[in-house]
């Protein structure tokens, strides 16, 4: 072996430095068919070769430069590089720990070496994290960067392995330090906004992932993100012009496609969204996305039959990861519950929560199932709760106390601040109950303020802009980050409105950023977390013998729970449709997913015993053919005609309770809006007070207009109330005349009365967990 210098070796060098690699590879070539041995010059050769691309020149010369010197780490390193590059993993990695071993016997450590462990730390990670290895890829980066501080590129490889790992909370701070240490910036922002993404923060992402498209107007997967992040905020406008540039660089792109139809799905293009995934699919049959995309749009048109197909083959494709197979179980498990199969449905959900017991987004679509699975006893719901807070809030630490909040410090007294936790400032349902408690709020007293998670004011209903005194927009903030703004805020009484229902912040509450925090109104149940310490009710809708199944503290009005406010335009009830009908109406407008056996063999009997009488079945569900027909074969088997069971869908319904004598009420999960609704149009419901929570609201709503004669104990005592009030038409038209006008003077309707007795129950409530309320004046001192 000869290492001797020779006048060569600086020509080489100077050539390699100019970037003359082809003079420098062709003079190195000469000299080493003259001098075989000289090692120096083979690593140039080595050197020279890898930056033309000539990966196989390099490795023999690489390989030759190891013979020669055993000793010498860099050329190790080369040879773990142009091996690296040949996709050789395997061997890189060896050649990168031999060069390792011999900077690390160096004795006595310099700087220099330090450095050159950490570039060689740095190396070995990124082949580990090449072959999926990403916990010892983690632990050489942090070797990496332990080493230096500053070295901006191990960093950014920290960041990406922890995000392999899944550990996207953690890959946040190293590739902050990639951008603050001369990382490329496009690089690190572009990794930044795909950890916030993970992390729910689509504000932070949406930042982060505009300075990268900034920086790289062309980069596909910044454009796919963004575009993801803007979605996410609402801004839908700017999210398919995003991705619509994506696929003008890269038509052929499947994921693409599908985030295009999912956003115009969000914009109720229906059609384009079908072309969109239709497409994604041409272009991979089988992609388990594009199938799982389609049979969501499919059931939210209630395309139920074609839903079930698509979401099936998701589920079975060869091509799906273990995540997307859970997410289309999931979806599908929601699908068999709407389709009343609950059975089906149970199972789905069980193994699904089985391979990922703390995922949040499936048990809330499990419990709000469940709720409706007419064979669970109260104590079976109950253990899935508990189950599910122990799993996903059994380790959730409540934000650290804070400092005296500031407005407390200046002044004596303040008003009570309420904060109403919602998505549905909207045009949803919940507008009828929440409207007039916020229009009649004593503001002299009370301070209100809106935690809305929606993008911002235009996505608000009109008539709630000014009843509330802040705004605050939640869509695409963290749960931390809303717990903070409520804690800033000084809110004293944090109200849940949505339960498990969509666009929930249930996890905002488990951080306890409030005094006091209570559940209200759109779930009708238990949010199952010990966090909630209120569930605003009355003794009807949850008697004390309920109590055990409610992980709040059920807090009881003198009064009904709700107060409602009747759509405008709903017209005049008319009189009795049976008097010009010749035979009884009944109907029922509740949805699909709390029909089961034993409900539709109620109905049957009171049909029967009814002679001539039609049962109206009006609900977006049974705008599915193949649901009709199923529902129609159901009554069929216990001797109902089809031509008595009339299915169809009518928004709004004013037209078709107008031709209702009696509306029947679900169970064990009663009817909701369309119960008060059928009161105000003057119709009567019968219903069957049984599981707590959700099936003692028709009972509640009875109770508060004065007529606990309709509600039943038993089924069949639920039978013989729907007879009994279709038999006595006289009787029948009379409560048609009148109840209008009891449901108006009613407590049901007496907004002002009922904004009093919640305002009482807030003060109060702040009063029992020690908040110096002085109730005489219902502020706080």
């Amino acid at each position: 072996m000869s290492s001797a210098a020779h006048p060569i070796h600086d020509r080489l060098a100077q050539l390699a430095q100019q970037r003359e690699f082809a003079q420098c590879l062709a003079q190195a070539q000469a000299h080493v068919g003259l001098q075989a041995e000289d090692a120096v010059a083979w690593g140039w050769l080595a050197r020279s070769a890898f930056a033309l691309g000539d990966g196989a020149m390099a490795l023999e010369a690489a390989q030759r430069v190891c013979e020669l010197q055993p000793g010498n780490a860099q050329a190790w390193t080369t040879l773990g590089d142009v091996r690296r590059h040949l996709g050789q993993l395997d061997n890189a990695l060896a050649a990168f720990q031999q060069a390792l071993q011999l900077v690390a016997a160096a004795t006595p450590p310099t700087s220099q070496s330090q450095a050159a462990l950490a570039v060689l730390s740095n190396k070995v990670g990124d082949v580990l994290y090449t072959q999926g290895q990403f916990e010892p890829a983690q632990k050489a980066f942090e070797q990496a960067v332990y080493l230096a501080p500053c070295f901006g590129q191990a960093w950014f490889h920290l960041g990406i392995a922890r995000m392999g790992l899944g550990h996207y909370a953690q890959a946040q701070a190293p590739l902050e330090q990639a951008l603050a240490h001369g990382h490329p910036p496009a690089q690190a922002q572009s990794a930044l906004g795909a950890v916030f993404l993970e992390l729910g923060a689509h504000r932070q992402a949406h930042a982060a992932l505009s300075q990268a498209l900034a920086l790289q107007p062309e980069d596909t997967m910044v454009l796919n993100n963004l575009s993801i992040a803007s979605q996410n905020l609402g801004l839908l406008a700017e999210a398919e012009a995003l991705i619509r540039r994506k696929l003008a660089l890269q038509g052929r792109d499947v994921n693409g496609w599908i985030n295009l139809g999912n956003v115009l799905r969000a914009q109720a293009r229906l059609d384009e969204a079908v072309g969109a995934f239709r497409h994604a699919m041409s272009l991979e049959a089988g992609n388990a996305t594009g199938l799982m995309a389609m049979g969501l749009l499919c059931h939210e048109t209630q395309a139920l039959a074609d839903a079930r197909r698509y979401l099936s083959e998701a589920v079975a494709s060869p091509a799906a990861t273990q995540a997307q197979r859970l997410d289309a179980m999931v979806e599908l498990a929601s699908l068999h519950a709407t389709m009343g199969e609950h059975g089906a449905s149970e199972t789905l959900f069980m193994e699904v929560l089985s391979a990922r017991p703390h995922e949040r987004k499936y048990w809330g679509k499990w419990l709000f199932a469940l709720n409706n699975h007419p064979f669970k006893t109260p104590h079976q719901i109950l253990e899935q709760y508990q189950a599910f807070a122990t799993q996903c809030f059994g380790a959730a630490t409540p934000l650290p106390a804070a400092a005296a909040p500031p407005r407390l410090a200046q002044a004596e007294k303040r008003r009570i601040h309420i904060g109403y936790v919602s998505a549905d400032f909207t045009q949803h349902p919940v507008r009828l109950f929440l409207q007039p408690l916020l229009a009649h709020h004593d503001h002299t007293r009370f301070e209100v303020s809106a935690f809305a998670n929606l993008s911002g004011p235009a996505e608000v209903l009109p008539v709630y802009q000014t009843m509330v005194d802040h705004w605050h927009f939640t869509k695409g903030m963290t749960d931390h980050e809303v717990a903070e703004q409520v804690r800033n805020s000084c809110v004293d009484v944090l109200v849940d409105l949505s339960g498990h229902t969509g666009g929930n912040r249930l996890d905002v509450f488990a951080l306890k950023p409030a005094p006091v925090a209570m559940s209200w109104l759109g779930f009708g149940s238990s949010t199952g977390l010990a966090a909630i310490d209120y569930f605003l009710t009355d003794t009807h809708a949850v008697p004390a013998q309920d109590d055990a199944y409610f992980a709040e503290q059920a807090w009881r009005l003198d009064r009904p729970f709700l107060v409602y406010r009747p759509t405008a335009g709903m017209g005049d009830p008319g009189p009795l449709p049976a008097l010009a009908a010749g035979h009884i109406t009944f109907a029922t407008l509740s949805r699909s997913i709390r029909f089961n056996d034993e409900l539709f063999a109620a109905w049957a009997q009171v049909l029967l015993r009814v002679p001539g009488s039609v049962l109206r079945i009006d609900s977006k569900n049974m705008r599915d053919a193949n649901l009709v027909r199923q529902t129609q074969a159901r009554f069929a088997a216990m001797g109902i005609g089809v031509q008595r069971i009339q299915c169809g869908f009518h928004s709004p319904p004013w037209d078709v309770l107008r031709s209702v004598d009696v509306s029947l009420d679900c169970f064990p999960h009663n009817s909701g809006t369309t119960l008060l609704e059928s009161l105000y149009m003057g119709v009567p419901y019968v219903t069957l007070s049984d599981r707590p929570g959700v099936g003692r609201l028709g009972a509640a709503i009875l109770q508060g207009v004065g007529r606990p004669e309709w509600v039943a104990h038993t089924v069949q005592e639920y039978v013989d109330k729907a007879v009994a009030l279709a038999s006595d038409l006289p009787r029948l038209a009379q409560v048609r005349a009148s109840l209008r006008e009891a449901m108006v003077a009613s407590p049901l309707m007496d907004e002002a009365g009922f904004a009093r007795s919640v305002e009482e129950a807030y003060t109060r409530m702040l009063e029992s967990r020690g908040q110096g309320v002085r109730a005489e004046s219902g502020f706080l001192a």
